[in-house]
Formats: structure tokens, C-alpha cells, sequence
């Protein structure tokens, strides 16, 4: 069995051997995970600031700690990789002058020393396309929560058990090419054309790039793992799951042909693990805090009145100013996960979320707006708005 730490001195050099996204990557293309959406569940409240504070956990030549750096030009962001040669193209790179220079540095994902290498208090931990191939993904967990401020989020992007690697990696050695090390030569593309025109449309690799092979399709160790795994390892971490970000995806079909009942009192982490043991994912897209979520009491009407909603940035609908009594359809937007989401609210629902600032009780805004719902009727009408991230409920204000 080879030992953790020559796992670790082979990985290293992977990365050293093809940095990774590639020196050639335009740094503006790298697509982040949606701000909105983590703001939505890391950060109820309607006036939810930006991060102050961000570290991007394996950055490579740091495509996405400057795509951070544009979306968030007054954050101090730090990132850092075990590959020193990744680092050195990252501080080789200048993107633009639009914020504070991005802090990169040298450091090991799973050195339970990482807090004083990188520091503490991150608001936000970024960490994409990394923990799939640590090898001892708990431990970098724990590191990375020592280095989040209690009130902060992490976000991880990891490969999913549908991930297009388990079937290449299977299938290459039937053709004589180790899937443990990235060799570029033309047999290799060749045999890797030829698998590419075996997948589905959604999975074809389409000439990708040495970087892209070397880090997603070749390697020593990977982790394709189904959504519980990961939210085990985090949860031993001292993490809470919050969402992810492909249940709101696959929530839309199910409120079209009206199940979203069937789904009641299940939190939005419960609803993410049943989809996820229902369809497994090729990638997750993952939200984790170190406080807990919320918990509505969605079986208790009366407790549930004295909780406070909160309209979410996710999505924008236009609301009618005056409300005709009996159900109404209402389609709400979200630019940021490109979804549209049509269902029919009865005439309160549809009164009361324009009042929904975090400031009122649902009681209060219920007799200001004059809407009289049945138990029933307010619990599964909220936790439809809750699930799709359409509201938040913040709990009642203390005594």
C-alpha cells in the first residue's frame, strides 16, 4: 500500500507537471458559483453584505481567486495551492487593476497548521474541484473550518458518483493507458476521441485541454463521491450542510406536478440528500456553515405565525398591486441559476411577500394584508417558498 505522504509527493507533482486551470486560461472565464445563492441560504437576511473576507482553498494558477476578485472588488481575498508552480504563475498573472492585489501563497490543504499560514476569519472559503483528490479529505476539512469565522460559509465543488471520470477511468486501461498518470501522446487522444464519442452529449470532454486531463480524468486519487459521504465528512468536521445548488434544479419539476407536499416537514438539506438518493449527481455544488440552518416548525401552524419572512435576492417576480381574491399564478426568475419557476399562490401568499423584509412576523403581515389562511394552507404554501429559496423564515425575534 503506498503511504499517505508519497500519495501526497505524487500529487504535488501532477499539479506541478500541469498546473491547473492552465497558464493559457482567460482568468475572467472562470465560472463561480452563484453569489446569490449562497447568500440565499448562508445569509437569510434581505440586506445580506457581501464577504469582506474570502480564501480560495487550492487555487492552482488562480483562475477563480481573480474572478473573486471581480465580483468582489473590495474583499480581501487570499489564496493559496501545494503546487509552487501553480503560485508562481498565479503571481505571474495580471488580470486587471479593478481591486486590491489578491494574496497568493504556498500551503498544504491538509496541514491542521493551515490557520496560521493562511489566517482565520474568512467569511467566505471557496474550494472547487479540489477535495475530490486529497487524500485525506476529513482532515482538510477540519482545516478549512478552523480558518472560517463563526458566521462564515464554505462552498465545495466536488465530483459526484455520475462523474464522467468513473467510466473513463474504468475503460482506459482496456486500451493499455494507465489512468493514474496523464501522458500526452496521440494514442492517448486517440483512445480518448473514441470513449468521448461513446458518452452522452452532456459528458463528451470535447478536446479538452493537458491541465483539464491531468486534474479530472487522470490521476492517483479520486473521491467520486455520492452527496452523503461528503456531508458526513463535513459534518465530522464541525460543518452543517445547507443546500446544494442542483436541488433547485431539480426541485421545479416536482412543483410543476405538485409534490412539493410530499416533500413537507424535510429541510432543505434533507430534500437536497433524498433528490441526491433519487438522481446522484456527477458534481456537487455544495454550501456548508458552522452554525446550523434554521428549522421552521412547519408542523406546529401557530409557532410557525410568529416567525419572520425574509424575500431572498435568488429570485425577482412582478407582483400586482392589488390582489384579486383566489389563486394566482406567479412566475418568479432567478439570472443567477438561469431558472424560471411558474406556480399558483393563493391571494395572502401572493399579499405577503412583498412585505417580507425580515422585519414582521407572518402574524403581522397576515392581519395588516387581511389574509386568513387555513393551517394547512400556510404551512404548505411556505414551505413551497422556502424550499425553492423564493423566502427565507427567521426566527422570532427574542423577548
Amino acid at each position: 500500500m503506498i503511504r499517505l505522504d508519497a500519495v501526497r509527493r505524487r500529487v504535488r507533482q501532477a499539479y506541478d507537471d500541469h498546473p491547473y486551470p492552465g497558464a493559457g486560461h482567460v482568468w475572467a472565464e472562470w465560472r463561480l458559483a452563484p453569489m446569490a445563492w449562497m447568500q440565499a441560504l448562508w445569509r437569510p437576511g434581505a440586506e445580506a453584505a457581501p464577504p469582506r473576507r474570502i480564501l480560495v482553498a487550492g487555487c492552482g494558477t488562480g483562475a477563480e481567486a481573480f474572478a473573486l476578485r471581480r465580483a468582489c472588488p473590495n474583499a480581501h481575498i487570499v489564496a493559496f495551492d501545494f503546487s509552487e508552480r501553480s503560485i508562481a504563475e498565479a503571481r505571474r498573472t495580471r488580470p486587471g487593476r479593478r481591486g486590491a492585489p489578491v494574496e497568493f501563497v504556498v500551503a498544504d490543504l491538509s496541514d491542521p497548521r493551515l490557520d496560521r499560514t493562511v489566517g482565520r476569519d474568512f467569511d467566505l472559503i471557496t474550494c472547487h474541484g479540489v477535495m475530490t483528490y486529497v487524500p485525506e479529505p476529513r482532515r482538510a476539512l477540519g482545516s478549512l473550518a478552523r480558518c472560517l469565522a463563526p458566521d462564515g460559509a464554505l462552498y465545495l465543488g466536488v465530483n459526484g458518483s455520475r462523474h464522467r471520470s468513473v467510466r473513463l477511468r474504468q475503460a482506459l486501461p482496456l486500451f493499455g493507458i494507465d489512468p493514474r498518470r496523464f501522458v500526452e501522446s496521440p494514442a492517448t487522444r486517440d483512445v480518448l476521441r473514441l470513449l468521448d464519442a461513446l458518452l452522452p452529449a452532456w459528458e463528451r470532454m470535447v478536446r479538452p485541454s493537458a491541465p483539464y486531463l491531468a486534474s479530472d480524468v487522470f490521476g492517483l486519487l479520486f473521491h467520486n463521491w455520492p452527496l452523503a459521504r461528503w456531508v458526513d465528512l463535513a459534518r465530522r468536521a464541525g460543518l452543517h450542510f445547507q443546500g446544494s445548488d442542483a436541488t433547485h434544479r431539480q426541485l421545479r419539476p416536482l412543483v410543476l406536478k405538485g409534490f412539493s407536499e410530499r416533500l413537507a416537514p424535510r429541510s432543505r438539506a434533507e430534500v437536497s440528500l433524498l433528490i441526491e438518493a433519487a438522481q446522484p449527481a456527477a458534481f456537487h455544488r455544495l454550501l456548508f456553515t458552522r452554525q446550523p440552518p434554521a428549522s421552521p416548525p412547519w408542523a406546529d401552524p401557530e409557532r410557525l405565525l410568529a416567525w419572520r419572512p425574509v424575500r431572498t435576492r435568488l429570485f425577482a417576480s412582478r407582483l400586482p398591486a392589488r390582489v384579486a381574491p383566489g389563486p394566482r399564478t406567479v412566475t418568479f426568475r432567478s439570472p443567477a441559476l438561469n431558472a424560471l419557476v411558474s406556480t399558483d399562490l393563493p391571494s395572502w401568499a401572493v399579499r405577503l411577500l412583498p412585505q417580507a423584509d425580515g422585519a414582521r412576523s407572518i402574524r403581522a403581515i397576515l392581519r395588516r394584508t387581511g389574509g386568513h389562511p387555513e393551517p394547512h394552507e400556510l404551512g404548505s404554501h411556505l414551505y413551497l417558498l422556502h424550499q425553492l429559496l423564493i423566502l427565507n423564515l427567521l426566527p422570532p425575534r427574542a423577548a
